[in-house]
């Protein structure tokens, strides 16, 4: 056997073990240790029962629940994508159309223009577990209309969203967590 083609499959063999399992192990460690709960997906439970991930979008259309950006790929993890629809698609328009068609049944007096876009856009990843206070805010009344809330309670979930605003966005599901154990007086 040539000597070269020998000196090549050992680099080969030391590179797979440094690089493909001693620095992968090293790396999740580290992870796992210093930044545990991040490492592992950010996962949030109730009572042992995961409830999804902090990273993750899931798709709330109840009406009595912070609406998130809706998703191109149905808040599917494996073929996770934006629709990738140009400027003057007509499929974009109809989404758009489509989606402000179900806030106006909530929305009455809504126009395009005073709906906030994350509502109506699809996110780049249709993953995106994030919307600015300034949205969800904007759903506030929708929640107490359909949850018969006395007015009173409006500024209870402005300040709900503000103790959920982290570097300027809003974790969806983590803020539908604390509404549901705020007005049910209940953990989940």
């Amino acid at each position: 056997m040539n000597k070269n083609f020998i000196i090549s499959i050992k680099y080969l063999l030391l590179s797979t073990l440094i690089f493909g399992l001693l620095y992968t192990f090293l790396i999740t460690g580290i992870g796992n240790v210093l930044f545990k709960h991040k490492a592992t997906g950010s996962i949030i439970r109730s009572n042992g029962t995961v409830l999804g991930s902090a990273l993750i979008a899931q798709k709330f259309s109840d009406p009595k629940f912070f609406w998130g950006r809706p998703s191109a790929g149905g808040y599917e993890t494996i073929p996770s994508s934006a629709s990738n629809y140009g400027a003057t698609s007509k499929d974009l328009k109809k989404n758009i159309d489509d989606r402000f068609n179900e806030l106006k049944k909530f929305y009455p007096e809504l126009t395009i223009e005073s709906t906030p876009p994350e509502l109506l856009l699809a996110s780049g990843s249709g993953l995106d577990p994030d919307i600015n206070p300034q949205t969800a805010i904007f759903q506030i009344d929708r929640i107490m209309k359909v949850r018969a809330l006395p007015v009173d309670k409006k500024e209870t979930l402005v300040d709900l969203v503000k103790k959920h605003t982290n570097k300027k966005l809003v974790n969806v599901l983590e803020l539908n967590l604390d509404l549901e154990r705020l007005l049910n007086g209940k953990q989940l």
